[in-house]
């Protein structure tokens, strides 16, 4: 039973280490597009699932975001809670 117990440890340590390291990744391209860099977007990521929460200013950085998430790698899903917000 403590093996048991060690692995389930071990195995929630290394999903951390991968849903941090995707959570990073994904935070660095979105800072690395100009068309995202201005905009707070929060990156969370839960066992390779991440969410997109915040504010954008149009649809099309909102798909962007998206599409960026998408593209690292062990993301299994993304869930896109960006809020569109007009400027005015």
């Amino acid at each position: 039973m403590a093996g048991c117990a060690a692995n389930s440890v071990e195995e929630n340590s290394n999903q951390y280490l991968h849903d941090s390291a995707i959570t990073s990744t994904v935070k660095q391209k979105i800072a690395g597009d100009p068309e995202l860099r201005n905009f707070q977007i929060t990156v969370e990521t839960n066992a390779g699932v991440v969410q997109l929460s915040g504010f954008v200013s149009s649809t099309q950085a909102s798909v962007k975001a998206e599409e960026l998430a998408r593209s690292v790698e062990n993301v299994s899903e993304v869930k896109n809670r960006l809020i569109v917000k007009g400027s005015g």
